[in-house]
């Protein structure tokens, strides 16, 4: 069972982004998987682990064709299960509100 994530929703164009998939069930070895759009991620998108029940994508500048749905996969010999999140990436500077 993979914990809940999100993006945060006031994201800016040129500002940092990461999540991070978290098993919180499941025997180790396992095996995460991220993908964007259904296919794996642009080469600027980095992948870490830090320790054998968790995955971190960082994008360290979001830019407009990193928006969409990213999926976490984790598997091990019992099964799989898997989490989508949207990253919807905001123009530049924030919307201005009418005087």
């Amino acid at each position: 069972k993979i914990r809940p994530f999100h993006f945060p929703t006031d994201l800016l164009e040129s500002s940092r982004a990461r999540l991070t998939c978290e098993a919180r069930e499941g025997d180790i070895p396992l095996t995460f998987h991220w993908q964007h759009e259904g296919v794996d991620l642009l080469p600027d998108i980095m992948v870490t682990s830090m320790d054998s029940f968790s995955s971190t994508l960082s994008i360290s500048m979001v830019r407009e064709e990193h928006g969409g749905n990213y999926t976490c996969t984790v598997q091990n010999t019992g099964g799989s299960d898997h989490h989508s999140a949207v990253l919807i990436v905001n123009g530049k500077y924030p919307p201005h509100l009418p005087a």
